[in-house]
Formats: structure tokens, sequence, C-alpha cells
């Protein structure tokens, strides 16, 4: 089994924890387009946020491991549209090339940022780490 196939594996087992931790409490919308996409239920995960018509999202597990540069768990993966709704866009500092977009978002102690690659068929290559 490949390191993707593995990690993918455990995020899916991952939120059905999630699932049962929150019993009465459903998951938002957003959330559950990421849990489709994940689950291999959709192809992409697709939805309006702000200014951003609409991102497709890969989920590149180099930051899903315990331990590794980045690492974030699955709940960091489904909130990931709240880093662009409640986070802040960066303009030059923190942003090394100027062809994407790069959003961070601090909760706590937390401080994630998200970068979005524009391609050329209007929709965003997605990538998601946490900082510090």
């Amino acid at each position: 089994m490949s390191i993707y196939s593995e990690r993918l594996a455990r995020l899916k087992r991952e939120i059905v924890a999630l699932k049962q931790q929150q019993k009465k409490r459903a998951f938002k919308p957003n959330q559950i387009i990421m849990i489709n996409f994940i689950n291999g239920l959709t192809k992409k995960a697709i939805f309006n946020i702000n200014v951003i018509s609409s991102l497709q999202y890969h989920i590149l597990v180099t930051h899903y491991c315990g331990g590794c540069p980045g690492e974030l768990d699955a709940r960091d993966i489904i909130n990931i549209d709240m880093i662009i709704s409640k986070g802040f866009r960066l303009n030059e500092v923190g942003v090394t090339n100027k062809d994407l977009v790069v959003y961070q978002y601090m909760k706590g102690q937390a401080q994630y940022k998200l970068v979005l690659k524009p391609m050329a068929n209007n929709s965003l290559v997605v990538t998601m780490y946490s900082v510090g």
C-alpha cells in the first residue's frame, strides 16, 4: 500500500471518529463537501467562498502525518474553507511567488497558510499547511 493510500485511509477513519464525537451537531455544508471529496463521492470539492467562485481542492498528504513539517489533522482538512472565509490574504510579505494567492489564518496558537495556484480551467490547486 502506498503512503498516499495509507494516509487517505487514516483520514477517512478519523473523519468517522469526528462524526461519532459530534453526534448531535451536524457537519457544516463546506465540511460535507470536503468529506464527500475525501471519501471519493465527488471528483472535486467545489463551493463558493467570498470572491472566489470555485476551488478544486487536492489533498496533499505531505502535511497529513505525525511530526511532519506543516502537520495537519482531519479537522484542519475538513475546515479548509475557514482559512479563506476568516483568514486574511497576504500581499507581499509571506508570498514567494506573485502568481500564487496566499491566505493566512490564526486560531489561538495555531496558524495556517493556504496557497492557491490558478489553473487554466478557472480552478485552483490548493496547498494547506500549519505554520510554526
